[in-house]
């Protein structure tokens, strides 16, 4: 299963997405991470959204495949034999200077980690990730 790492940003002004692209494009310059605008697969808690106005972005290990296993890894472990040198705290920060781009212009990014495909509860205009395991018993 794919993790997941997706910002939605709602009521965006479509006049300024490629401006953020940009933004975020020179945000990740020169680090070890990639970041998709189109996604190939549609995660259920998307359809939650009007995308005719918001801005998606998918953070990545990098830019040939849309998944963040190894940003998401805790430090000294291993995913298909591949290790991430760098702390899980700097990696966590990479995806928060992409969020800071957002909200130093005052827009609300709903962030999404974890499990392709997982669901997530809306409840009071806060997201409460709803854990799979626990039904699975």
């Amino acid at each position: 299963m794919s993790e997941i790492c997706i910002g939605i940003i709602s009521n965006f002004p479509i006049n300024r997405i490629d401006e953020f692209k940009n933004k975020i494009l020179d945000s990740i310059n020169n680090k070890p991470v990639g970041v998709f605008f189109d996604l190939d697969y549609i995660e259920p808690f998307i359809s939650k959204y009007n995308l005719n106005n918001c801005f998606l972005f998918s953070v990545s290990n990098d830019f040939r495949y849309n998944n963040c296993e190894i940003i998401l890894l805790p430090d000294w472990c291993e995913y298909n034999n591949r290790k991430n040198p760098i702390p899980f705290e700097i990696r966590l920060e990479y995806i928060s200077d992409i969020i800071q781009i957002f909200t130093n212009e005052r827009f609300v990014v709903d962030l999404f980690l974890g499990d392709s495909g997982t669901k997530y509860e809306f409840r009071r205009n806060k997201y409460q990730y709803s854990n799979a395991y626990k039904n699975s018993a």
